[in-house]
């Protein structure tokens, strides 16, 4: 339910029979022995569908009065308590949070080829160079390099691990260190 919720999030949760919940309800429930919160997407003479509001897929399983956890009516962050959009609402935002990942994916698989095709002719180098600070750190045997470019680190190598970490698009003109 990212979009909808953040890691950190408390949910407050209220304990109802399956038979008063709606399409477009957050309901908890468990599944595999861990705790879920998703949205009721439909029903049919079966049962309740479940969804998380990014996910593309509809969740397994219908929803059982054994799985059913209760209806998630607010959720706290940072102290601070609010109603969860549910109903027709929830359902538009659900549609919106989908709608955009699925836009988001469609761009990735656009300029995948181009990206790969730039980071192997070593183009980049010749048209980028930014300044990139570079960090040696040591603590007994264990060394890392930190790559930092305007105050925010862009890539570390562990060379203990053989671990290289790059943000993009700096893994078109960054290489692990030779140290």
């Amino acid at each position: 339910m990212h979009g909808t919720f953040k890691d950190g999030d408390f949910l407050w949760i209220s304990a109802v029979p399956l038979a008063s919940l709606q399409v477009g309800d957050v309901v908890a429930f468990s599944f595999n022995g861990k705790s879920i919160a998703h949205r009721i997407v439909g029903r049919d003479e079966s049962g309740f569908v479940t969804q998380g509001d990014r996910n593309l897929g509809r969740d397994g399983p219908y929803l059982t009065t054994k799985k059913l956890l209760g209806k998630v009516m607010e959720r706290e962050r940072a102290g601070i308590r609010s109603a969860v959009v549910d109903g027709s609402r929830g359902l538009r935002r659900a549609f919106v949070l989908r709608t955009a990942k699925r836009v988001r994916n469609l761009v990735s698989l656009t300029i995948a080829t181009p990206y790969r095709l730039t980071c192997a002719s070593r183009l980049a180098p010749l048209l980028w160079r930014p300044q990139i600070m570079t960090a040696h750190f040591a603590e007994g045997e264990k060394k890392m390099t930190k790559f930092i470019h305007r105050g925010k680190t862009v890539a570390c190598w562990v060379p203990h691990e053989q671990r290289w970490t790059c943000r993009k698009p700096y893994d078109l003109i960054l290489s692990p260190p030779n140290v």
